[in-house]
């Protein structure tokens, strides 16, 4: 199966926000990667109908749009967490993740 996000890939831990819960803060994702979150939804949406939940190997490949550095580990977990979310895989753990 390929997959093709044709959106500038954001990652999920950078530029975190705290909000304020009452009398206790919290963090939430940055409105950036929210929105990169949504704007995936027409290419994620639908791919399968039911969540994958076998190993599998999901291999990533990333073109920025500028030469700035960004940290590989933290658009991975970005796009893991897409997976998950849209329900393509039924989990982003090493049980289905496998490499």
């Amino acid at each position: 199966m390929k997959i093709v996000i044709n959106e500038p890939p954001r990652s999920k831990k950078n530029s975190m926000q705290i909000i304020r819960l009452g009398s206790r803060y919290s963090l939430t994702q940055s409105k950036q990667y929210k929105e990169y979150k949504r704007s995936c939804a027409k290419y994620l949406t639908g791919v399968v109908e039911t969540p994958i939940n076998i190993p599998v190997v999901v291999r990533c490949e990333y073109y920025m749009p500028t030469r700035r550095r960004v940290d590989l580990t933290n658009l991975m977990a970005a796009t893991h967490d897409l997976l998950g979310d849209y329900g393509i895989l039924a989990d982003d753990n090493r049980d289905v993740i496998a490499s």
